[in-house]
């Protein structure tokens, strides 16, 4: 894959794309697809990001099986605010200290953070206040995804958001019954969230592993095609959460059943 590095914006330069060995590939099942991606002018529009939308393009319009552009960033460098005029305020939750790694493709942009209660709740505040049309927050028991740069820490909770490309592909191809379009903001509980003493924002919308079930079914039941191998995928997903041992299923039981009462007390607020 092309990787790029994102500067901080008081840098003037940019670094030359490094290559890298990992092979990255994606099919392009229409040429035609940049004729009506209304998203796309946002991309070219961020100064961030201008530079690399005619390699985007290159790629999107070659009929075959292609490489992607892609960056990922370390640690905690601040990113501009540019890159985020689509959602006012979410650059406060996308630079908050907490954040360990962003990866950035074609519009599709994950970040992981590492912290305690304390640093969840600023982060839950920021993304409260940031302008965006749903707030929603995804509570999963158990460990997130291991995060590999150090071993063996997990991640405890991770921003996603699509814009451009990404986004324009969700809309294209009918995607939004199980891929989110909205900025979303998913926790992963575990002994280090002390639940009790989450505050969750007003117009903070939270959702639970039931929540997922139940979209993902009603895709497998009248989606597309599309739709319907990610929601068995996220299925899937969602069935081996459990572990195998006897303990990690009592303990993710217990915490699904304090997920679902913290849910239901802010249904009630």
């Amino acid at each position: 894959m092309t990787i790029a590095h994102r500067h901080h914006p008081a840098q003037e330069s940019r670094q030359t794309p490094s290559r890298s060995k990992l092979a990255y590939e994606f099919y392009v099942s229409d040429v035609n697809m940049l004729a009506d991606l209304p998203h796309v002018t946002g991309l070219v529009s961020n100064p961030m990001r201008r530079t690399i939308f005619p390699l985007v393009a290159a790629v999107l319009l070659t009929p075959q099986v292609c490489e992607a552009l892609m960056y990922c960033v370390s640690g905690n460098e601040p990113q501009a605010e540019a890159n985020y005029t689509e959602w006012p305020g979410l650059v406060d939750v996308v630079n908050d200290p907490t954040r360990v790694q962003l990866c950035w493709c074609n519009g599709d942009e994950t970040l992981w953070y590492q912290g305690d209660t304390e640093a969840l709740n600023r982060v839950l505040k920021e993304f409260g206040e940031a302008e965006l049309s749903e707030h929603n927050v995804v509570l999963l028991p158990g460990d997130g995804p291991l995060n590999k740069a150090k071993g063996t820490p997990s991640y405890d909770w991770m921003l996603h958001c699509v814009s451009g490309i990404a986004k324009a592909r969700i809309e294209r191809f009918h995607l939004a019954k199980v891929q989110d379009l909205h900025p979303t903001l998913t926790i992963y509980v575990t002994d280090r969230i002390d639940l009790d003493a989450l505050r969750i924002p007003e117009g903070v919308t939270l959702r639970q592993v039931t929540d997922l079930r139940e979209r993902y079914e009603a895709a497998l039941d009248d989606g597309t095609e599309d739709e319907k191998k990610y929601a068995q995928q996220a299925l899937e997903r969602l069935d081996a959460q459990p572990g195998a041992s006897r303990e990690e299923r009592r303990a993710y039981k217990a915490r699904l059943f304090a997920i679902k009462l913290l849910v239901k007390r802010q249904q009630t607020q």
